[in-house]
């Protein structure tokens, strides 16, 4: 029994060690009578896996998180440039990018359709 402690005793180090080495914050630790609360901060980028828009939550594939990263970068993307970092066609793109303007993540600035299209956050 005293191995186990002993070895049970190390949770709290070994999991503080280990969010340093993903490089996330120390978690949070705090203490009453009766119970603790163990506070764990995430990844930025871990959050664009879903986006709540009110009480709806929207499931983002990954040329979508590609795209929103995209734009949180550089200000704004084009149909083209989403072609070229999802690495997929322009129907897919224009679907894609449809989709997250109807979801209100994006909004659209510029043409109607073409090369003036960019998409905004």
């Amino acid at each position: 029994m005293i191995g186990w402690m002993e070895r049970a005793g190390t949770g709290i180090k070994r999991i503080m060690d280990a969010m340093v080495r993903h490089g996330l914050k120390e978690p949070k630790f705090e203490f009453s009578e009766r119970f603790f609360i163990a506070t764990f901060k995430g990844h930025p980028r871990e959050k664009l896996s879903e986006i709540a828009k009110g009480e709806e939550v929207i499931e983002l594939n990954e040329r979508q998180k590609k795209a929103i990263e995209y734009v949180k970068e550089r200000g704004e993307i084009t149909t083209s440039e989403y072609m070229k970092i999802a690495n997929t066609s322009r129907r897919t793109a224009i679907r894609d990018l449809n989709n997250l303007v109807n979801s209100g993540i994006l909004k659209i600035v510029g043409g109607v359709v073409g090369k003036d299209r960019r998409y905004i956050l």
